[in-house]
């Protein structure tokens, strides 16, 4: 030992020693004080929090997790429902975070204005990091004000009719292609052909971009990126809940995922250059037109036309899409309701060119089944989140600061303001004076029908929406006769998932043309 002693061995052993008590104290010290900070700010947010007073899950009001937990599964909307179920109207989701289900409350949430301008502003749910945020994600209520303002004349009766000859034009290839391709076969794909029609039509109406996904039956670059925007959408804004960890898991997605929407906004700029460079080339009027001065001011930037048009193509595709996938879904699947559309369609138009968007506002019953798709098919199931200014929701006050949301879900599938609520019933949207018109529906309380949002933020794009929808149904309706092949191994509601957008199932079907009709 001496030995050892001599050459240092000892103080060596001993500083070890020491450094390691040091750090094992140092770290007993850390974990105390994080013990001591969970239970401290665990116990602030359960019992002394603004929100405290509201119920829910105790994970919730103490943690993001329960939120982050439920998105990740794909079934934030259903567990939005269970919970209202269990402490009812008001729910506390996250710890500065309430969701409401009845209509007062969204009404008041998103009706609510002072001069036009909306009082609940906008959260950063639907920022995608970029310096400009497009008109959905815009929180400044007088910059969103005057955006809509510009977009106001591309969704008005005189430029519903010029855009009534471009969906034809695409629904009429659509009807050519299923029956060159579609007849005989038990597996035509339904929602991917319909994927490929909806958003040819949203590229030639945002900025008169032919994609000819129909045509050439294969999905573009844009349209294929487009699928994976929901993972990455979930991710982005869950993870702002949880700064520290928020690059660890972009590290563990694949990397096809975490470049979706930069690519998406790659190809959408450069459909934007090309827009604008060829503005006095176009051969239809098309959204991006309203954006562009005509009297020889300077043009808006590059940037700010970008982000607009990526509303355009979102907001003009993915909606659609699940909106004629669900109505073909639920009329496949229902003998009655679908025998009763055909009817009307088959009697009305003799010849397929009849079928006009004029003549459509009178059909009733097609009508009715677009409501109802709309209805059970919530497309904006979560609520829209918005960010309380100190201000009363349906009763109940909310102090400044706190993100509030409704679930259009939770309240379209509640026997509280639907009977049948979770079946397919287009009867219940008909007047009284229709054949068809059914009395049991007569108490359905239709304030809970918003499907195209309310207030200043409502979608512009609700009559252009209504009359892409008639159309589409009328004229595959009227061509074919349909049948679901795989309708005993799906199920709707069960199926499909919420990840920022819907994953919808596979729909095959079955076409046979309608009587020896040819369009």
């Amino acid at each position: 030992m001496d030995k050892l002693a001599k050459y240092g061995f000892q103080s060596i052993t001993t500083d070890r020693i020491v450094s390691g008590l040091e750090a094992s104290l140092l770290l007993r010290y850390f974990l105390t004080f994080l013990f001591i900070y969970a239970i401290g700010r665990g116990s602030y947010l359960s019992f002394l929090h603004p929100l405290a007073k509201f119920p829910g899950p105790k994970l919730a009001a103490i943690s993001n997790l329960w939120y982050a937990y439920h998105w990740f599964t794909g079934r934030y909307p259903w567990a939005l429902e269970a919970a209202f179920e269990k402490y009812g109207d008001v729910v506390r989701v996250a710890p500065n975070e309430l969701a409401f289900m009845t209509p007062n409350a969204a009404k008041g949430i998103y009706g609510s204005v002072i001069k036009n301008r909306e009082i609940f502003r906008k959260s950063d749910f639907q920022e995608i990091g970029e310096n400009e945020p497009g008109i959905t994600a815009e929180k400044d209520p007088e910059v969103h004000r005057q955006i809509a303002k510009q977009l106001v004349p591309a969704f008005s009766t005189k430029a519903l009719r010029k855009q009534e000859d471009v969906i034809h034009q695409h629904v009429d290839g659509f009807v050519a292609q299923l029956r060159k391709y579609g007849m005989g076969s038990d597996n035509l794909e339904m929602k991917q052909w319909l994927d490929w029609l909806l958003f040819d039509i949203a590229g030639d109406m945002a900025y008169g971009r032919q994609f000819e996904q129909v045509k050439n039956r294969k999905s573009s670059t844009f349209l294929s990126t487009f699928g994976k925007v929901g993972l990455w959408g979930t991710t982005n804004q869950v993870t702002r809940r949880f700064r520290m960890l928020r690059p660890l898991v972009w590290m563990l997605i694949p990397p096809s995922v975490v470049l979706t929407v930069p690519t998406l906004l790659r190809l959408n700029r450069q459909e934007i250059r090309r827009r604008m460079s060829q503005r006095d080339e176009i051969k239809h009027p098309d959204y991006v037109e309203q954006l562009l001065p005509k009297d020889g001011k300077p043009d808006p930037t590059e940037d700010w036309v970008l982000a607009q048009a990526n509303v355009f193509i979102v907001a003009g595709f993915d909606p659609m899409t699940n909106l004629i996938s669900s109505a073909l879904y639920y009329l496949l699947t229902n003998t009655d309701q679908y025998g009763h559309a055909l009817k009307e369609i088959r009697e009305e138009f003799a010849e397929y060119n009849d079928i006009t968007g004029e003549r459509l506002q009178t059909m009733k019953y097609l009508q009715a089944v677009i409501d109802e798709s709309l209805r059970l098919h919530t497309n904006a199931a979560f609520g829209l989140p918005r960010v309380s200014p100190g201000y009363e929701v349906d009763g109940n006050f909310v102090p400044p600061g706190v993100t509030v949301q409704t679930c259009f879900f939770a309240t379209t599938h509640s026997e509280r303001y639907f009977n049948d609520a979770r079946s397919f019933h287009p009867e219940r949207w008909l007047p009284s004076s229709h054949p068809l018109y059914n009395p049991k529906y007569e108490s359905d309380d239709r304030r809970a029908f918003t499907p195209f949002s309310q207030g200043p933020r409502g979608c512009p794009g609700l009559n252009a929406g209504y009359l892409q929808a008639r159309i589409i149904l009328a004229k595959l309706l009227w061509s074919f006769d349909m049948e679901l092949t795989n309708k005993d191994a799906i199920d709707w509601e069960k199926d499909i998932k919420m990840f920022a957008i819907w994953i919808r199932p596979e729909l095959f079907v079955q076409i046979r043309p309608a009587n020896g009709n040819k369009s």
